[in-house]
């Protein structure tokens, strides 16, 4: 069935702000290879234009590595990058043509080993997370001295061992966040390089961050900063560098076209309304501490609102009164809100909670 664009919730990507985005990064960056993290927003019309661009794509899952492979994209440049994959995973993953995967375990790399023998290997470190509104810390790297010891064990286990991963947090708002973790690997890359043992690989993350309701450094500040310290811990042999980009590449990219569904007084806070959109929570705005843009139509005064979607679960709140969110006093049933800057990690978030329609996403 063709997509009604009248119809809502519905994300609009507009795919000239993406190529626009990697275009600006590489050129920020020019000699890095740009992973998209493409759990931010498999489109099609996402990964084709990044394709076309040149670019690289990180996966979490054989899933999407078909998603890359159904968009043309070749298996050597895609980068398995979850360090948590079941043994049929990684063999499936190996029979599609992936040569590169991150780890952070022993046991994981084990199983690499084991399922997809000689293939490349890169170490995701620990980072603290700080700076970032959503840290990464708490579930993925070790510590850098067991990177070592595993990436110099890998040899002996039919592997190659091929660099060093981190991912300083998502939405990281201090471009500084970079230089310890890249101080850290430069330590394990001379360590092993005395051993004999090149690593070839710095793979510096993603956590780039999109505007929403508050600026944010320019993408030219993390390319400074990241390239500033990798010149300045690997004076010599610098490693070929991997960035894994997704909230930056498609973030505002995206427009939420929402419709009013009520708006109702609040019973406990004077002067506060509720307003209930047909999507939420659970139709893809889970990211609580991201706080969108959002756009009226109506003039005229405005007011405190409470959002929230229209499901019949209590949780579904979007915005309490706290976020000091105003629309106008005039909104009704019916109206259309637009969310501004929605275009990562909104889809992939989405699902069919009361029997609503996962997200619908148009690109233009």
């Amino acid at each position: 069935m063709p997509l009604n664009a009248s119809e809502t919730p519905l994300l609009v990507i507009d795919l000239d702000t993406v190529e626009r985005k990697y275009r600006r990064l590489a050129a920020a960056m020019p000699e890095a290879h740009h992973h998209y993290a493409i759990k931010a927003n498999p489109a099609p019309g996402v990964l084709t234009r990044l394709r076309d661009c040149g670019g690289y794509f990180e996966v979490a899952s054989v899933n999407e590595i078909d998603m890359c492979l159904s968009a043309g994209i070749t298996p050597e440049r895609i980068l398995y990058g979850n360090p948590l994959k079941k043994a049929t995973e990684i063999a499936e993953a190996h029979a599609r043509g992936i040569t590169q995967y991150v780890f952070d375990n022993i046991v994981e790399l084990e199983k690499i080993a084991a399922h997809a023998p000689g293939t490349k290997v890169i170490c995701r470190i620990m980072t603290t997370g700080d700076g970032a509104v959503s840290p990464l810390s708490i579930k993925f790297g070790c510590p850098p001295a067991m990177a070592e010891e595993w990436l110099r064990t890998a040899p002996a286990l039919g592997l190659v061992p091929y660099g060093i991963s981190f991912h300083t947090g998502s939405q990281q708002l201090e471009p500084s966040a970079w230089e310890r973790p890249i101080q850290e690997a430069a330590k394990v890359f001379a360590r092993l390089s005395a051993e004999g043992i090149a690593l070839k690989i710095l793979n510096v993350g993603g956590g780039f961050p999109v505007t929403y309701r508050t600026p944010v450094p320019e993408i030219e500040a993390y390319a400074e900063a990241i390239q500033s310290y990798v010149a300045r811990w690997f004076p010599q042999d610098k490693p070929l560098i991997y960035t894994e980009p997704g909230r930056y590449m498609t973030g505002d990219a995206g427009t939420l076209h929402a419709e009013v569904v009520l708006v109702s007084p609040s019973y406990q806070n004077d002067g506060i309304r509720w307003v209930y959109l047909d999507v939420g929570r659970y139709g893809g705005l889970v990211e609580e501490k991201i706080d969108y843009p959002i756009v009226s139509d109506k003039g005229g005064e405005t007011g405190r609102v409470v959002l929230a979607g229209q499901t019949c679960d209590s949780n579904d709140v979007i915005y309490t009164e706290s976020f000091g969110y105003e629309l106008p006093l005039s909104l009704a049933p019916g109206d259309r809100v637009q969310l501004m800057n929605c275009g990562a990690y909104t889809t992939t978030y989405a699902t069919t909670l009361n029997g609503f329609q996962p997200l619908r996403t148009m690109t233009v």
